[in-house]
């Protein structure tokens, strides 16, 4: 399938490697999840004019792969072309829901790879944990992994923003 009949079809899709895959709707706290990550990461980047962080929106990385991740900071290598982004994002998050699990751990795990993002991170809302891998070489190598505890004082951080320091509290605190 081509980007310009994936474009065509009802309801929310991604296009992985020219095929259409339908996205469901994640749980509520997948959504206070992502959103308590959104607002921590976008106000780490609010003076950097040159960078966006943008929240469940389409990436046109190639003319057969079109994908919807939850967070992605666009740093240097896209364009806005006919109000689409094109290009690799420097950073992605995915915040796992029952239903796409698989297919962010596997499909857009290897894409975002193939592609260059820069750092991946997987946001597990019900383990209440974060995988964080850098590519190096082409490949997630290096992986860091953050737990929330209550009794455990530590910052989620990340790789290529060094100076970017989340309290998990913030992401995963008092929520049920």
């Amino acid at each position: 399938m081509t980007v310009e009949e994936w474009e065509k079809l009802e309801g929310d899709w991604e296009l992985i490697e020219g095929e259409p895959h339908k996205m469901a709707s994640g749980s509520h706290y997948h959504g206070e999840v992502g959103g308590s990550l959104l607002v921590e990461i976008g106000n780490y980047f609010r003076q950097r004019r040159n960078i966006r962080v943008i929240y469940d929106h389409d990436i046109h990385l190639d003319e057969n792969t079109v994908l919807r991740p939850d967070i992605m900071v666009l740093d240097s290598n896209y364009r806005i072309e006919n109000n689409k982004f094109h290009g690799v994002p420097d950073l992605v998050a995915e915040v796992l829901s029952p239903s796409t699990m698989s297919r962010d751990l596997r499909d857009k795990f290897d894409i975002y790879q193939k592609f260059g993002v820069r750092e991946y991170w997987i946001v597990h809302p019900s383990d209440k944990c974060i995988y964080i891998y850098l590519s190096e070489a082409g490949l997630f190598e290096k992986q860091l992994f953050y737990e929330y505890r209550e009794t455990v004082d530590s910052q989620i951080k990340s790789f290529i923003y060094p100076d970017l320091l989340i309290d998990p509290y913030f992401v995963f605190g008092d929520r049920d």
